[in-house]
């Protein structure tokens, strides 16, 4: 919440307490991308199905490497790292998520971040 507040301008309130370790991770390179989409647990969200094909090429990791899922799909892999669209994502949470916020409104820049609960990676 403070993350968002600060970078997006938005006006929430946390509830619970923060742990220092809970701060987010702004990824800066396409290696530090690579690496955070390579972590155990992580669930990846970003805009469209297009993005999702931007965010491969970007992370240097093959499309096959993940579950895409928007509305229309099912459940998620337990053997493969999920990767949502924002619209798939939205009213869920996850503990470590990395977003790939590249070409998101701010609107849904914001619900990405919050889908956090533990990790939270972000790359723009």
């Amino acid at each position: 919440v403070q993350f968002c507040n600060a970078r997006f301008g938005s006006a929430m309130e946390a509830i619970g307490k923060v742990r220092p370790e809970q701060s987010p991770v702004v990824l800066r390179s396409r290696r530090d991308l690579r690496d955070a989409a390579r972590k155990r647990s992580i669930t990846i969200i970003v805009k469209d199905r297009q993005a999702f094909s931007r965010f491969c090429q970007d992370s240097e990791l093959s499309e096959g490497t993940f579950e895409y899922l928007d509305t229309k799909a099912g459940k998620g892999s337990d053997k493969k790292p999920n990767c949502y669209s924002i619209f798939a994502a939205k009213g869920l949470e996850f503990e470590n998520v990395v977003v790939y916020a590249k070409e998101m409104t701010v609107n849904q820049k914001i619900v990405a971040c919050t889908r956090a609960m533990k990790e939270l990676y972000y790359y723009e």
